[in-house]
């Protein structure tokens, strides 16, 4: 999977996202290595994907402010394949979490426009 570095130099990566209606949306969502969910989207998508509630969930900000945001499901393509994950609803840029990187290996060259590419960590697969 390959993303981009913008101008303001977030790594950004394109993923269709997926509610229970089927139909994809693509969305870029800034990679985002301090948030150990899988996906946070703003609650117009949420709510135009349809995607369903799950429960309301404790989330840590940046601040050390804890809230209270809403939880839904959804469906990611990963990899080349279909992946159920947890998306938080919340205001902001779609965000792209630890969760759903897990075993991955993620390499960014950070300069403008630079690749974000993104592998899965073959086990027993020994260093070079």
């Amino acid at each position: 999977m390959i993303g981009y570095v913008t101008d303001s130099r977030e790594a950004v990566l394109p993923i269709t996202v997926r509610g229970p209606s089927r139909l994809p949306r693509q969305i870029e969502a800034v990679i985002d290595t301090g948030f150990n969910g899988h996906l946070a989207l703003p609650p117009e998508s949420v709510a135009v994907l349809g995607l369903p509630f799950h429960s309301d969930s404790t989330a840590t900000l940046a601040d050390d402010t804890e809230v209270m945001l809403p939880l839904h499901t959804g469906h990611v393509e990963w990899d080349g394949t279909e992946r159920r994950v947890f998306v938080l609803s919340a205001a902001g840029s779609p965000l792209l979490g630890m969760s759903l990187l897990y075993g991955s290996r993620l390499v960014v060259d950070v300069i403008e426009g630079g690749p974000v590419t993104i592998t899965p960590i073959v086990e027993n697969q020994g260093m070079p």
